[in-house]
């Protein structure tokens, strides 16, 4: 199935992705990677186990980490999204949140 969905090297995956970086959100929710940001509920893309999933098909581990982990829709945090993550004030309140 995601032979059919996904492309068969990373190049034509940059491409896509460049198009849509939403794509990310379709691939993640076929392999079950979505996640809820904590902070602004937005659904992300945690980037290790969407990585350790599309492994196999590309077989090139840090060439696909590296590609994915400046997508917005990626987060290397299991808990927060890129886009909160980014932004140092939602970042600082979720630190002050996890204390309470």
């Amino acid at each position: 199935m995601l032979n059919l969905i996904l492309p068969s090297n990373l190049d034509a995956l940059r491409e896509i992705l460049d198009e849509d970086p939403e794509f990310l959100l379709d691939v993640a929710a076929m392999v079950n990677c979505l996640g809820t940001c904590r902070l602004c509920e937005r659904r992300f893309v945690p980037i290790t186990p969407l990585v350790e999933s599309l492994e196999p098909l590309y077989g090139d581990f840090k060439g696909l980490h590296a590609l994915l982990r400046h997508n917005p829709y990626i987060s290397l945090s299991e808990a927060i999204c890129g886009f909160c993550h980014a932004d140092p004030g939602l970042l600082n309140m979720f630190q002050k949140m996890k204390k309470l």
